[in-house]
């Protein structure tokens, strides 16, 4: 991470929900970050348990238009808890409409500095006192995959492994 950070101590494994300050105690950065991971977790977790794995609100799903085009409506997306936002109708081309293709959204965290957003400078102060997570997202196809029953589980596996180790989402859908 960008960020100066002392440490980070979220356990899943402990099952706190929350963090709570003392009066007259030192004011740590890790037991503020420990909080807000405390928070994100309950939220994901929520959100994977009502939605499931991946889900969109009625009427804001991705559709195929015509064979070759693939529009992403406006609207809210979850991908395994995750929110994804789109501000605005994207329109893809299918890279060839011939050809069977494994369409999904790659999503991730990654942290925002003042370097990025000079709203992140305490005026009063003129210092960046935090930083912030963003969740980015992006849609991507794979070529080479076969439809219905004989969805190529280990092609998927494959690219969910790359996605995860940067610290990625993904929800596939086949073509």
């Amino acid at each position: 991470m960008k960020g100066d950070f002392s440490r980070f101590n979220f356990d899943r494994k402990k099952l706190y929900n929350a963090v709570l300050m003392q009066q007259g105690r030192l004011q740590l950065d890790s037991d503020w970050n420990e909080q807000v991971r405390i928070a994100e977790h309950r939220y994901s977790s929520f959100f994977r348990d009502m939605v499931g794995r991946a889900g969109t609100p009625q009427n804001m799903a991705m559709e195929l238009v015509g064979g070759t085009n693939l529009t992403l409506k406006k609207g809210a997306y979850y991908i395994d808890g995750l929110l994804i936002e789109n501000e605005e109708p994207i329109t893809l081309d299918v890279p060839d409409a011939s050809e069977n293709y494994l369409c999904y959204i790659d999503t991730w965290e990654r942290e925002v500095t003042a370097a990025e957003d000079g709203d992140l400078i305490d005026p009063a102060i003129g210092l960046e006192t935090t930083t912030r997570l963003k969740t980015e997202w992006v849609v991507r196809f794979q070529s080479g995959w076969e439809t219905g029953r004989n969805f190529e589980k280990d092609k998927w596996r494959t690219i969910l492994a790359r996605t995860m180790a940067r610290g990625g989402r993904a929800r596939a859908q086949g073509r």
